[in-house]
């Protein structure tokens, strides 16, 4: 009876380890693939006198089907009610401005979003979905400068 044990308790730790193992070799959720979309932020630019500034995201697609793409700012914290109100400020939640797009196989393409300043770092959140796959990510910006600087720098 005690050999059974053994053996039971000895071919589950085998078979966990063996699990954890195959889960390691493949990036514990099924990471980056050759093929894959890459997303770069390529630059930050802003218009002179202007209060905010265009992202460009350069989405590379060497795989051999279509990419569909979606584009949007992080959400822009709005002020809410007057101090004058006994109920305590509230605030909402917005998306900022949103754009969709498609890179064909093989293609590189380039887009561009407005971003308004905020008091944190902006970020641009980009969906990319391809046959099989569906992955976000999150570009972060320096600063978004709101007045007549003419470039900054993009933070990956």
């Amino acid at each position: 009876m005690e050999d059974v044990i053994f053996l039971t308790v000895s071919l589950s730790t085998i078979a966990a380890a063996a699990l954890i193992g195959e889960l390691i070799r493949r990036g514990l959720r099924d990471g980056d693939r050759p093929g894959d979309v890459r997303v770069t932020l390529t630059s930050v630019v802003t218009p002179a006198r202007a209060n905010g500034a265009w992202a460009e995201i350069d989405i590379d697609n060497p795989g051999e089907q279509i990419a569909l793409v979606g584009i949007t700012t992080d959400r822009v914290l709005l002020g809410g009610a007057s101090a004058r109100t006994a109920a305590p400020p509230r605030s909402t939640r917005q998306l900022g401005p949103q754009q969709v797009g498609a890179v064909r196989p093989g293609a590189c393409e380039r887009f561009r979003i407005w971003v308004q300043p905020a008091n944190r770092r902006a970020t641009v959140i980009v969906i990319v979905g391809t046959p099989g796959r569906l992955r976000r990510h999150r570009l972060r910006l320096n600063a978004v400068p709101r007045s007549t600087d003419t470039q900054i720098p993009a933070a990956v």
